[in-house]
């Protein structure tokens, strides 16, 4: 690679301040390169053994009781199984049992692949036919869907049931560095996942880095909100785990926002790393007087980030001293972070993710290869010793994105597909992706693997997906389709739901006469964003506001609704607000008129606030509508926006009528 942009040892002393030096002295005095994670993990439990490793709110686990548990699944491994080159699949919920089943995997060295219990069946399914494991680990929690995915498939062990005579016993010297370490599948463009892949050498530098980036110490407890399958849980576990340090895991999708409140509160976490949709949500959510005492560091991923994330931390966050922003995907890992102090002063706009980390390169190359100027955009290529392996099972694939050892370190490098610059002081700016793919809640989502979902149901002829900025600088899915009796498809995301992911299920789905196409026979996806061309296009179902103007999120919250009692207007109040639907009626369903799992989080938290009474989130997922919903509340407890004395609402801040898009239109949902 020419002209890389290599980080400069005054750079290191920028980004790691006041290193603490015992993080790293916890470790083995051996160079990374000669040790797995495995190794490392069992030194740090043997001499730590009553530090404690996994925090809940209701448990504490130390590093004695997690290696225990890891070698009663390490042992029950190799009994089930002597094929070290097959996967393991997991399928248990973000929880103490979770992170017992990876360590166990690593310290059996196996190649881990993570299942979520609350994805579809067919999108797990999906991940099994890819990865082929010969065995799934699952707790009783999740066994009978384990045994309904599986199909006999693989052999089914219940970690909560395995046999506990070899707690005490380390499975032994057979784990080197060049052992596997984790599988973690993004969605393909054919509909068919593809796989990322690690080694536990590659792993054990990424995080070595990672902790002294962040400083972490043995004080420190970091927080795991991800769900399984993405990059991020692996930073939030392995990062604090060899640093000898605390993971505090919550599942957001079960405890919501009013857990993670609590965890913070009474976790006593110190580094709270969160997806950067969810942390805008969660933060709308706040007072900013909540008493987060521990909290010093708050770590965004997946996404890039704005000036109002920083606000958000500056005024929910009072605690907090710093916050990191970084740049990575799941074959580079983290690639450039910078760290803003709560003094920083920033534009509006979005904020760097700052200079590479040490021992990784950047170069920006046009579309002849060639290294782009200060200023100029072109692809970011990545070079690092902590590059995945590739693509599992897809050599076709990896060998064009991966290039191997071209540079003067030998490292490996990665051609993104990201579109980037450098300023002249190496400061990176992140302008999106040059192809088909978007970020949507810190998952990777491949737009055709959307369309493919969509023209696979009955009736629809074409489907075309984009991506889009919504008020809140969030990334969204829109989607169009062409009816073939030029009829709208009634419940189409309810559709998509039993086959895809809830973050690959478009926010909004509108059914247009046909898709406009360029002079090459191609989709105009320019068209797509443009109402004159929308308003002739879209079949019977755009529907303007009154007057024919757009409202602001605070202004469609004071929707008067008829026909409904009390408690059905505080509630339908609320929907409004997230949703900004403004069509409701007693027989609307949450999900049916757009909700998604991050507004049922958020949901969950203001109806506690209006009506004063805890809801759980399956009550919600069970999609009651809205007079079910609110024949099971008390009255409110607090006015509502119907007389102008609403709580805040969570995006009002964030979504001024100025920035209201297009597609806020009523569009009515196919």
């Amino acid at each position: 690679m020419s002209q890389q942009l290599k980080i400069a040892d005054s750079l290191r002393e920028e980004l790691l301040p006041g290193l603490a030096s015992e993080a790293l002295q916890l470790l083995p005095e051996t160079t990374p390169g000669e040790q797995s994670v495995a190794q490392c993990f069992e030194a740090i439990a043997e001499a730590f053994p009553d530090r404690p490793a996994i925090r809940t709110l209701d448990d504490c686990i130390s590093y004695r009781v997690l290696n225990r548990r890891a070698n009663r699944i390490a042992h029950a491994l190799a009994r089930a199984s002597a094929n070290a080159h097959r996967p393991v699949a997991t399928l248990i919920s973000v929880s103490p049992a979770y992170i017992s089943a990876l360590v166990g995997a690593l310290k059996a060295g196996r190649l881990y692949a993570s299942l979520a219990p609350d994805f579809p069946l067919e999108s797990n399914r999906k991940v099994l036919t890819v990865a082929e494991p010969d065995v799934l680990l699952t707790d009783t929690e999740n066994l009978h869907l384990a045994e309904e995915l599986s199909g006999g498939s693989c052999t089914i062990l219940n970690i909560d049931e395995l046999d506990d005579s070899l707690a005490d016993t380390n499975p032994g010297p057979g784990v080197t560095p060049d052992s596997f370490a984790y599988l973690v599948f993004t969605s393909g463009s054919t509909g068919v996942p593809k796989g990322v892949y690690q080694n536990q050498r590659n792993l054990l530098r990424y995080c070595r880095s990672q902790a002294e980036l962040m400083q972490i110490s043995a004080t420190d407890c970091i927080s795991c909100c991800s769900a399984p399958p993405v990059f991020g849980t692996v930073t939030s576990i392995f990062v604090p785990l060899l640093a000898g340090a605390a993971v505090f895991t919550i599942d957001v999708t079960k405890r919501g926002f009013p857990g993670l409140r609590d965890s913070l509160e009474q976790g006593h976490v110190t580094v709270f790393t969160l997806y950067v949709t969810l942390f805008r949500r969660f933060a709308g959510t706040l007072s900013g007087k909540e008493n987060f005492a521990a909290l010093r560091l708050i770590r965004l991923v997946g996404e890039a980030t704005t000036s109002l994330d920083f606000q958000h931390f500056r005024t929910r966050f009072p605690s907090a001293r710093r916050l990191l922003i970084s740049y990575g995907s799941s074959e580079a890992m983290s690639v450039c972070a910078r760290f803003y102090d709560r003094d920083t002063q920033i534009e509006d706009g979005s904020l760097s993710p700052g200079r590479p980390l040490p021992d990784v390169e950047l170069a920006i190359l046009d579309e002849q290869g060639k290294a782009c100027a200060p200023g100029e955009s072109g692809e970011i290529v990545v070079s690092s010793p902590f590059l995945s392996l590739g693509y599992w099972k897809r050599e076709d694939l990896s060998q064009g994105i991966f290039v191997g050892g071209s540079d003067d370190s030998g490292n490996r490098s990665f051609m993104t597909g990201d579109l980037g610059c450098l300023l002249p002081d190496g400061s990176l700016i992140h302008q999106g992706r040059r192809d088909f793919q978007v970020k949507i809640r810190g998952f990777r989502v491949e737009l055709p693997a959307v369309e493919l979902a969509l023209s696979r149901i009955e009736g629809i002829e074409e489907a075309s997906v984009v991506g889009i900025d919504n008020a809140m600088n969030e990334k969204e899915l829109l989607a169009f389709y062409v009816p073939a009796n030029k009829q709208p498809i009634p419940n189409l995301r309810t559709l998509l739901g039993a086959s895809l992911p809830d973050h690959m299920v478009p926010s909004r789905i509108v059914a247009l006469r046909g898709l406009p196409l360029t002079d090459s026979g191609k989709v105009n996806t320019a068209l797509l964003s443009d109402r004159d061309f929308l308003q002739s296009a879209v079949l019977h179902d755009l529907r303007l506001e009154e007057a024919g103007s757009l409202r602001s999120a605070g202004d469609i919250g004071t929707v008067q609704f008829t026909g409904m009692d009390r408690r059905e207007q505080a509630l339908a109040d609320i929907w409004t607000r997230i949703l900004k639907e403004a069509s409701l009626d007693p027989d609307s369903r949450f999900f049916q008129v757009g909700g998604s799992s991050l507004d049922a989080m958020e949901m969950q938290s203001q109806v506690e606030q209006v009506f004063g009474v805890p809801v759980s989130l399956d009550c919600i997922f069970d999609d009651p509508t809205l007079a079910e919903f609110a024949a099971q509340l008390p009255p409110p407890a607090i006015a509502t926006a119907a007389s102008d004395e609403a709580p805040a609402a969570t995006h009002q801040d964030a979504a001024p009528s100025s920035r209201n898009p297009w597609w806020r239109l009523r569009w009515r949902d196919a």
